[in-house]
């Protein structure tokens, strides 16, 4: 494992300002970032979005580099991909564009998206559908642009389509492109009981970004809040040779007043596994 394949994440910071997201990964050693659209940050609309200027500015200025990108899109955000309404849906489309855009622009080259969800007065398999029509259409366009769209399981409170590797095993199949592959989110991989391992055995290089989290009794946690091993975690994704990013979704409001804190105590805990790890590796040969 390496350290340059942790990232860091805005959510937390929501009270500062994105500089602040900059300046404290290029203090701890963090070369990335995956960029959360939180409108105080980096807005972003079906009709347009903010200059990517001042963003790709930070990142020259702390030597951090813009991996990912993450849109805002669970409920109640209005960018659902299961919606119904052809207003809704033609809205949907145009902001996925627009952030498929600006992972082109910023040179990210990669997106996390997830299925949406379906109103309870609605069929599942009918909003099913529709999620999967419309990730089709985004695929298609993302292909046009060379950027990659990695689709996350949600857990049940925030999702009724995508929640565990059954179905985004489905999901994968139906929508049937290239250009859509695998996010692990460990918070809601913990919650569906879905193991790293199972994922591999099932996705294996499919799996190309992860929402590295620690997860107690709340998930998105920082690491050594919950209860989750990140040694025993790290090896296995060492053993199936995963080089993608680890960005770190520390989601909690616990950390709204001083975010840099959890990246550190994350962060931190991180260095001291990845050299456990490449030790343990170094002793097997």
């Amino acid at each position: 494992m390496k350290k340059k394949q942790l990232c860091i994440m805005n959510h937390h910071y929501q009270f500062y300002s994105i500089e602040e997201v900059f300046k404290t990964a290029n203090g701890l050693g963090i070369e990335n970032i995956e960029m959360w659209t939180a409108p105080q940050h980096l807005y972003v609309d079906y009709l347009n979005y903010d200059s990517l200027e001042k963003i790709i500015g930070y990142s020259k200025k702390y030597n951090v580099k813009i991996a990912c990108i993450c849109p805002e899109q669970t409920n109640p955000k209005p960018n659902n991909m299961a919606a119904i309404d052809e207003n809704q849906r033609r809205r949907t489309q145009d902001y996925f564009r627009n952030i498929v855009d600006i992972a082109s622009i910023t040179g990210a080259g990669k997106v996390v998206v997830t299925s949406g969800w379906g109103f309870l007065d609605i069929s599942r398999e009918k909003s099913w559908n529709y999620s999967i029509d419309m990730m089709k259409r985004i695929c298609s366009y993302a292909e046009k642009r060379n950027v990659q769209l990695c689709i996350e399981a949600l857990q049940l409170t925030e999702s009724n389509l995508v929640n565990n590797i059954k179905d985004l095993y489905r999901y994968l199949n139906e929508v049937n492109s290239d250009y859509l592959n695998i996010c692990i989110d460990l918070g809601a991989a913990s919650i569906a009981g879905d193991s790293i391992d199972e994922y591999f055995n099932i996705f294996g290089e499919k799996i190309k970004h992860c929402h590295f989290v620690d997860v107690g009794e709340d998930t998105h946690l920082a690491w050594g809040d919950g209860s989750r091993d990140m040694l025993e975690d790290l090896m296995v994704f060492k053993k199936y040779g995963y080089e993608g990013y680890l960005s770190m979704e520390i989601a909690s409001s616990r950390y709204h007043k001083k975010p840099f804190l959890a990246d550190k105590q994350s962060y931190s805990k991180f260095i001291e596994n990845i050299e456990k790890v490449n030790s343990i590796v170094r002793k097997k040969i």
